[in-house]
């Protein structure tokens, strides 16, 4: 530990006194932590971890099979009916409706986008109102069902963050309704919700098997694999077709994860953005191995000596840390305060009529996740980039080092000189 901050000290008085060589490469490595740092925060919000839910492996999609997207997913409310009572395959099911409103208020009308959800819903994602309560199961018949939860970012814009809005009833597409409680800020499903409303089937809509009017999100059981869960439903279907011939011929439902729904739809073009960063990154790597290495050419006497002295490649390797990573940290902690500012700048700059049909929109922050990554990413740097200097000039050659001539030294220098320019 002793020669550790011996070390250490000695590194951060090299770095103080070539100040042009540590101001450019804090700078070539702030790029590329930065970029990495920035990308990974809208990667860990939106895909690694879009949906706060409890358990978030075990939410699952119902959906007709080959659907992609649109219309294509939902199914009929009686196919709703029938997966209800499969308990073996499901802790429970739920369902709900998008509906394209309108909010009257003082006389004055304003789009919303509500949804109709079973009073289940919020059970089955194990989220609770942060102000208020959630629905009632008697709340899901109709004649009762004029009740509404209100999205936490909405109830910011339009009320203000008022708490006396529990209670108060509102005109939603002409009918009056009474909200009951504010959902939590990080609720931000199904996307672009700005009320939730009892969903209400009269026993004629409950049995119809034709209108493919409903989504269906479904908590698998306790140790069930999504593989298994498919062959149950497939099973299921399978003996549907036998009861109901007719209706259910050419139906067939499959199984998604919750979480591999956005995945499919963004995927692809921010792991590509991703890809970018990492290759930003690298390019930084690679000038800051060129700064190194013809940095290295003027200290090659001093290696020399050290390792005539009995200094070994792992000695050469913890000296040469004792500098980059410190530089490394420098440019770290720089990159996090640039990426904290451009990921606010993205995350807020953008219209929120289209971001929030993207989950996790709202939760793009430079969190502890992205702190662990890019202090894991920085420090990693750093000790790399201090073994390589070590392994690329660990055992120079100490005759010729050691015996070069002034006027070598001299021409020697002009070519360092030369290198450095190029580089």
């Amino acid at each position: 530990m002793e020669r550790l901050l011996q070390d250490v000290r000695f590194g951060l008085r090299s770095l103080a006194k070539n100040r042009g060589f540590t101001a450019l490469a804090v700078i070539t490595l702030t790029l590329g932590i930065g970029a990495n740092t920035a990308v990974f925060s809208i990667v860990n919000a939106l895909l690694l971890h879009p949906y706060p839910f409890h358990d978030l492996e075990r939410l699952v999609l119902i959906s007709r099979a080959g659907s992609s997207s649109g219309s294509e997913t939902r199914v009929a409310p009686a196919d709703f009916a029938e997966l209800r009572r499969e308990t073996k395959i499901f802790e429970s099911v739920t369902a709900f409706q998008y509906k394209l409103w309108n909010l009257t208020e003082a006389g004055e009308t304003e789009g919303i986008v509500a949804c109709a959800v079973s009073p289940n819903f919020f059970d089955v994602i194990g989220m609770r109102a942060a102000l208020g309560r959630t629905f009632l199961g008697e709340e899901g018949t109709p004649g009762r069902d004029q009740v509404a939860l209100i999205n936490h970012g909405y109830w910011r814009r339009r009320f203000g963050a008022d708490p006396t809005v529990i209670g108060r009833a509102v005109n939603l597409n002409g009918r009056s309704y009474t909200i009951i409680g504010v959902m939590p800020a990080d609720l931000q499903y199904p996307r672009a919700a700005d009320f939730w409303i009892p969903l209400a089937l009269t026993p004629q809509q409950a049995a119809d098997y034709n209108e493919q009017s409903l989504h269906l999100l479904a908590r698998l059981r306790m140790g069930a694999s999504i593989e298994q869960s498919r062959a149950e439903l497939h099973q299921v279907i399978a003996r549907l077709r036998q009861l109901y011939p007719t209706v259910y011929q050419n139906r067939d439902l499959a199984l998604l994860r919750l979480r591999d729904e956005q995945f499919a739809l963004l995927g692809v073009p921010f792991l590509m953005l991703q890809a970018s960063a990492i290759f930003v990154l690298l390019l930084a790597s690679v000038n800051l191995i060129n700064l190194l290495f013809a940095r290295l050419v003027g200290r090659e006497k001093e290696l020399a000596i050290r390792t005539a002295l009995g200094a070994s490649r792992a000695r050469l390797g913890q000296l040469f840390s004792s500098e980059t990573v410190p530089l490394a940290l420098l440019a770290g902690a720089i990159a996090l305060a640039g990426s904290a500012w451009s990921v606010d700048f993205i995350r807020d700059s953008i219209n929120p009529n289209y971001t929030k049909w993207v989950a996790g929109w709202e939760r793009i922050q430079v969190n502890e996740r992205v702190l662990g990554f890019a202090l894991v990413l920085t420090v990693a740097i750093g000790i790399i980039f201090g073994i390589g200097s070590a392994w690329r000039r660990g055992h120079p050659e100490l005759n010729e080092v050691l015996k070069q001539s002034g006027a070598r030294s001299s021409a020697g220098s002009g070519k360092q000189r030369l290198r450095s320019t190029l580089v």
